[in-house]
């Protein structure tokens, strides 16, 4: 199991996504970000929607973004392992995602998030 710093931080990423806060951690020496958190603002979805969307990108796509990726298990009450992301991963995902509703403005394709 990687070594990962004992302090979550939420960070507000407003310059990117209006009004938008994101669970971080550092992993290795490396910063990272909860998917899910990112999915829900850029999309404007709720945790169990986020939660669906990145289930549902496809695969290959997945396997594009994996040496960006890892899991985390954030404190709280309820709170299970959860995949993360580094920086550089984000901007990729984000251009996995579905919709041209983005907060960031950015048409991705015709569906919706």
């Amino acid at each position: 199991m990687s070594a990962a710093r004992e302090l979550p931080a939420i960070m507000a990423i407003d310059e990117i996504v209006p009004g938008a806060t994101v669970r971080f951690i550092f992993i290795d020496g490396k910063q990272y970000m909860s998917i899910r958190d990112l999915i829900m603002h850029v999309c404007g979805k709720d945790k169990n929607r986020a939660s669906e969307t990145w289930r549902n990108i496809p695969q290959n796509q997945k396997n594009e973004l994996s040496a960006f990726c890892n899991t985390y298990h954030f404190p709280g009450a309820g709170q299970s392992k959860q995949p993360v992301i580094t920086f550089p991963g984000a901007i990729k995902l984000t251009m996995f995602l579905p919709g041209k509703n983005v907060s960031f403005g950015i048409e991705v394709n015709e569906k919706n998030c």
